[in-house]
């Protein structure tokens, strides 16, 4: 009788910090580089869903785990969140100064972490005859597993904005003072309206086109309610397709601060038709925004090799986590 995964192995990882890392996005030359912040690497297991993965970019944004220092010099580490806004609050102190705003973004370039995210399914493999043999049975399916990890990167990102403005916007002791927005946002992808911030705190858990299924009390969500919610839902889907219609014409669908994953028409799972070879998404680095994000994040392409150059002569304070 074959030996089934655990219900709770859902999501597996690692975390670790590093001075630099370059990543190859293209399996060619393309590589993109960062400087000090977060390498996480993730896979799921065939229970993974949606929830597990809110829960774990939750893990890793909260995780204590940077400083600036080397490891051992006997500076507490602080998760991502708190470093940024802590990068944040000085970029804030140098634009007072006299090279202004200049200044800050010199600093800011300089000081805020970046979190670089790896697909790397070999997580789930599992050891036989005493190691002799290793099973990957307990992968998630290829096409599951697409559509988790690209959850995975926009959650990392939406998720540390929550959290930032939750931390630093809200009046209370480590309040920062956040620089006024030169631009009103764009849309998010229809996928992610009843993610977003204006519905933060309203639903638990969500199907794979985006609609709640449970409210915040992990009660089902009600037929009137789901009636209100299509129709809102229809009504953000015509909009971002003129955005996206906008954009092909012309413009810029900058739906995403996220370097290395493709615009929204790459974010949809691949079809029956598709080869069942292992195709790479193909990344767009036309959205790489630089220091104008609160949370820079630097995403690997599903179905890469996943080349790495890495430096962590500061001490990569390595942890694995499981959800």
């Amino acid at each position: 009788m074959r030996r089934q995964q655990p219900k709770w192995r859902t999501t597996l990882g690692s975390l670790l910090r590093a001075n630099t890392a370059d990543l190859l996005v293209d399996n060619v030359d393309e590589w993109v580089s960062i400087g000090w912040g977060l390498i996480c690497s993730v896979s799921f297991a065939p229970a993974a869903d949606v929830s597990k993965v809110h829960k774990v970019v939750k893990l890793v944004l909260n995780a204590p785990l940077l400083s600036r220092g080397n490891w051992g010099d006997g500076a507490a580490p602080k998760s991502i969140v708190d470093m940024c806004l802590q990068s944040e609050a000085q970029e804030v102190g140098d634009s007072d100064g006299p090279d202004g705003d200049a200044a800050g973004a010199r600093d800011d370039a300089m000081l805020k972490p970046v979190v670089m995210i790896i697909p790397t399914a070999s997580l789930t493999s599992k050891p036989k005859n005493g190691g002799r043999v290793i099973s990957y049975r307990g992968q998630c399916d290829k096409d599951k597993s697409r559509e988790l990890y690209f959850e995975f990167v926009r959650s990392m990102q939406s998720m540390a904005a929550d959290m930032m403005d939750i931390r630093g916007g809200g009046g209370g002791k480590t309040a920062v003072p956040l620089k006024k927005k030169k631009a009103q946002a764009p849309l998010c992808p229809p996928a992610e309206l009843f993610r977003s911030t204006g519905y933060a705190g309203r639903f638990d858990t969500w199907d794979f086109n985006g609609m709640p299924l449970t409210d915040a009390d992990s009660k089902p969500v009600s037929m009137s309610m789901r009636k209100k919610l299509e129709k809102t839902l229809r009504k953000h889907t015509e909009r971002w397709d003129k955005q996206v219609l906008q954009a092909e014409s012309g413009g810029r669908a900058n739906d995403t601060d996220v370097v290395g994953v493709a615009k929204s028409a790459s974010l949809a799972p691949a079809s029956e038709s598709e080869p069942a070879s292992d195709v790479a998404e193909v990344p767009d680095f036309s959205n790489d925004t630089g220091t104008d994000t609160r949370l820079r994040v630097v995403a690997g392409t599903f179905g890469n090799r996943q080349g790495l150059k890495l430096d962590a002569s500061l001490g990569p304070f390595t942890h694995i986590f499981t959800q």
